[in-house]
């Protein structure tokens, strides 16, 4: 299997790393590994925990015992809100994150009794995703392009969205701010957006990479057309392209093209939480607060080393739709970036989301 560059050079760079890192205080020998994960069986976190399963045990130090305990409840909350209170800080206590258990959080809700920044974040695995459109229904083909936006402003595209206040919001918050008429149907989930997006009964969708390009193979290019790519964000804050769509922009980009100026402001900024929210932060290995630099160091250091496995790899990208890794610094900046959406950027949505779409925030 061809590895996208993104991959490539993590390989090159943890083969490095192993090479020249020294050996950690952490031995697990004889320990047992517990990965908390915050949801039932089956879904993203619990495959994805279960999969890392036999690879921990063989790369962590000592070759400790390594279990998945599932404790759904509360969208993911229940069990962050549990797993921080007692969980252990020597390095056998670990959690699966995802943005489920993140948007509570920056969102305000008073049931999260944690601050993810608060956390040791070891590893994160970005979810890269694709805004795209019909052109069937809009009549606008090549819509990433300044040509295709001006022709959009001619059009109304019709977007699925879970709530006024959710991840959807910062699409919708996008097609604001490149002046794109559209209206929102609130509460679907993201298969009933993708599913209401095959039928014809909505314009738009933004949906993972792997279902982007199996969509396109399917329903051919005069059904689908790109508009942006989130994929994901650098260690400077910067938005990225995507690899296996290098002829795609970034919203950032479209938005100078079309504009000839970089986006500001806090609609921005609630774009740029969103954007944090769907890659660098779709799903992660966190260890608990005031876990000790050591134990956090031979952690990643278990990670990068993984990636010199094929099968490690080849199954990451395979079955989990994950196209790169984050490590150290970018994950902290990561968890400070979905920091800015405060009282100002909730107040612009506020106002954006009854001005567009006659709503309340909940």
């Amino acid at each position: 299997m061809a590895f996208s560059k993104t991959l490539r050079r993590l390989v090159l760079a943890a083969a490095t790393f192993a090479a020249t890192s020294p050996s950690y205080a952490l031995d697990l020998s004889g320990q047992t590994v517990t990965v908390l994960v915050p949801f039932g069986e089956g879904g993203g976190s619990d495959t994805l925990a279960r999969f890392l399963q036999p690879f921990l045990k063989d790369a962590l130090p000592g070759k400790p015992n390594v279990v998945v305990l599932n404790k759904p409840g509360g969208g993911s909350v229940t069990g962050v809100n549990g797993w921080v209170g007692s969980a252990k800080a020597d390095g056998t206590d670990i959690l699966v994150g995802s943005t489920s258990s993140w948007v509570p959080f920056v969102f305000g809700s008073s049931t999260v009794k944690y601050d993810p920044s608060a956390m040791r974040p070891v590893v994160g695995f970005p979810r890269v995703s694709v805004f795209y459109t019909n052109p069937e229904r809009t009549g606008v083909k090549g819509a990433s392009t300044k040509q295709g936006v001006d022709e959009l402003r001619g059009a109304t595209l019709l977007k699925g969205a879970e709530a006024p206040l959710s991840l959807d919001t910062g699409d919708l918050v996008a097609l604001h701010m490149l002046d794109i008429p559209h209206r929102a149907v609130f509460g679907m989930s993201t298969s009933e957006q993708r599913r209401a997006f095959l039928n014809g009964e909505v314009s738009a969708n933004n949906d993972s990479l792997a279902a982007y390009l199996d969509i396109t193979k399917s329903e051919g290019p005069e059904r689908v057309s790109p508009l942006f790519v989130l994929g994901g964000v650098d260690g400077n804050g910067k938005a990225k392209r995507i690899d296996g769509l290098p002829d795609v922009m970034t919203f950032e980009e479209l938005y100078e093209a079309t504009n000839g100026q970089a986006p500001s402001g806090p609609e921005y900024k609630t774009y740029q939480v969103m954007h944090y929210l769907r890659t660098n932060l779709a799903k992660s290995i966190m260890l608990p607060p005031g876990t000790p630099d050591d134990i956090v160091t031979a952690y990643v250091t278990a990670f990068q080393a993984l990636e010199r496995n094929a099968k490690y790899i080849n199954g990451m990208k395979a079955n989990l739709e994950v196209e790169s890794f984050v490590y150290g610094q970018d994950m902290v900046d990561a968890f400070a970036g979905i920091s800015g959406f405060g009282a100002e950027e909730r107040s612009a949505v506020e106002a954006y989301m009854r001005e567009t779409h006659g709503v309340a925030l909940k």
